[in-house]
């Protein structure tokens, strides 16, 4: 994620300065990415959880390739691109403004607690 945001905040600008926006942007961005990039595992996953006899790892991979080929590893990705774009906006994106927030406002300095506190405002965002 933190590669992501430095990026989309562009070059120079400080982690405090980052508006919300460009942090909710890019926990998406992150999240988004990396499901297209472990789609094939989901796919493998999915299948194996979907049969009704007990199938391996390899075999499900190997009937995917055969049947589908490079292209069925990323079925499903587009929902799954949606869906991990929302979340992680709000989880990630969140979670990286409440945190800034709260040591920069000194009501809590950097560590566990900060985490805690700043990992439950991002949770009752994700819930809502």
């Amino acid at each position: 994620y933190e590669p992501v945001r430095n990026f989309v905040a562009g070059k120079g600008v400080k982690k405090e300065d980052i508006p919300f926006w460009k942090r909710v942007m890019a926990g998406g961005i992150a999240g988004g990415s990396s499901i297209f990039v472990m789609n094939p595992t989901d796919v493998v996953k999915t299948q194996m959880q979907a049969a009704a006899d007990s199938k391996t790892m390899t075999g499900v991979t190997r009937q995917v390739w055969q049947q589908e080929g490079l292209k069925g590893f990323w079925r499903g990705a587009q929902p799954n691109i949606a869906r991990c774009f929302i979340g992680n906006a709000c989880e990630i994106g969140c979670y990286d403004q409440f945190k800034t927030t709260i040591i920069a406002k000194g009501w809590v300095s950097d560590g566990p607690l900060a985490h805690f506190a700043a990992s439950g405002g991002a949770g009752v965002v994700s819930a809502l």
